[in-house]
C-alpha cells in the first residue's frame, strides 16, 4: 500500500485541523464559537425536521403520492444511495477546504432538501429530494467527546445523532468506564474510537476481544504508547481483529510525526490520519520528514524518517 494512495484516499487533513484551531490575527476565539453555533443551529434545524417527518412518512406517502409499499422503499433507499455516492467526494473536498464548511454546507443543503421534499406530491421527485437528502447527509461530522460523556450520555447522543451523518465518536467516556461501552448496542460500539482507553497492546487486546469488542477504531499516539515498535505491535493486533486505526498526535516536533506517519503506512488497518500537531509550533528543531499538498500528506524519498536538522 503506497504512502500517496493510503493519504490520499484514507487520511484526514491535518491543514484542516489546524484550520479549526484558528488563524493568528483573525481572533481564532470568535471564530470558532461563530462556526460553532451555525453548526449547533444547522443540526438543531435539520434533527428538528428529521424526527418530525420520520414518523408520518408513510403515511404521508401513501396520502400525497398514493405511494405503494415497494415506492416508499425506493424513496427511503434513495436517502442510503446518495450519501453513499457522495462520502468520498466530500471527504475529499473537506481535506482541501476544512471541515468546518463542508459540514455547514452539507446540513444546510439537507435541510433544503426536506423543504423540497415535503412541498412535492409527485413520487419521482420524492424519490430525487430524498437522494438529495442523502447528499447533503453525505458531509461526514467525526467528533471527539474528550472523555466528557457517561454512557448514558453516550446512548443518549447516539439516539438523537441518527439523523446526522456521525463517522465516528472518539472516547466518550473516561479511561476507567471505558468496559461500559459493552452494554451499547454493537452497531454503536462499531463507531466508537479508543484513544484515553488505548495505551499499550494489553488494552489493545481487551478492547478488541472478538466475542463482545468495546469499539471498532483504535487511535494510536507514539507519544501515548511509547514509539514506533510499541505502535506497530497495536496496529498488528488491531489489523487481526479487523479494527481501524487512526494515527493522531500531540502538538510535537516534525520527528515524531513522520515516524507515526511511517508506521501508519506500514499498516493496512490505518483508515485515518491526525497527524498535524507539528503545526501548531511556532519553531521547530527539524525540517521535512512529510510533505503537506492540498490537504494530503506524504512521506519524502529522504532516507530515514526524512528530517534534517535546522
Amino acid at each position: 500500500m503506497s504512502a500517496s494512495h493510503t493519504s490520499r484516499s484514507e487520511s484526514v487533513s491535518a491543514s484542516a485541523g489546524r484550520e479549526e484551531r484558528g488563524g493568528a490575527g483573525v481572533g481564532p476565539q470568535r471564530t470558532q464559537w461563530f462556526q460553532l453555533g451555525i453548526i449547533c443551529v444547522a443540526s438543531f434545524v435539520v434533527w428538528a425536521g428529521f424526527g418530525a417527518i420520520l414518523p408520518y412518512l408513510p403515511v404521508f406517502l401513501q396520502e400525497q403520492a398514493h405511494a405503494s409499499v415497494w415506492l416508499i422503499g425506493v424513496i427511503a433507499a434513495a436517502y442510503y444511495v446518495g450519501s453513499f455516492a457522495f462520502s468520498a467526494l466530500f471527504g475529499r473536498l473537506s481535506d482541501s477546504i476544512g471541515r468546518k464548511p463542508v459540514i455547514v454546507a452539507g446540513i444546510a443543503f439537507f435541510g433544503l432538501a426536506q423543504l423540497l421534499f415535503i412541498s412535492s406530491t409527485q413520487p419521482a421527485w420524492f424519490v430525487f429530494f430524498r437522494f438529495l437528502e442523502g447528499v447533503g447527509a453525505a458531509a461526514v461530522i467525526r467528533v471527539d467527546a474528550n472523555v466528557g460523556y457517561s454512557i448514558e450520555e453516550t446512548a443518549r447522543f447516539f439516539e438523537r445523532t441518527q439523523a446526522l451523518a456521525i463517522e465516528f465518536v472518539e472516547q466518550p467516556v473516561p479511561r476507567e468506564a471505558f468496559d461500559q461501552i459493552r452494554t451499547l448496542r454493537p452497531a454503536w460500539r462499531r463507531r466508537i474510537a479508543a484513544d484515553e482507553s488505548l495505551h499499550d497492546e494489553r488494552d489493545a487486546l481487551a478492547l478488541s476481544d472478538v466475542t463482545e469488542p468495546a469499539c471498532g477504531i483504535f487511535n494510536i499516539k507514539l507519544m501515548k504508547c511509547g514509539g514506533i515498535r510499541p505502535a506497530l505491535r497495536i496496529a498488528t493486533i488491531a489489523e487481526t481483529a479487523g479494527v481501524a486505526l487512526m494515527w493522531g498526535c500531540m502538538d510535537e516536533s516534525r520527528i515524531s510525526i513522520a515516524a507515526a506517519l511511517h508506521a501508519a503506512f506500514a499498516s493496512p488497518a490505518t483508515r485515518y490520519l491526525d497527524l498535524d500537531g507539528s503545526l501548531d509550533l511556532a519553531r521547530d528543531v527539524v525540517f521535512g520528514g512529510f510533505t503537506l499538498e492540498g490537504g494530503v500528506l506524504r512521506t519524502t524519498d529522504t532516507p530515514g524518517l526524512g528530517v534534517r536538522a535546522i
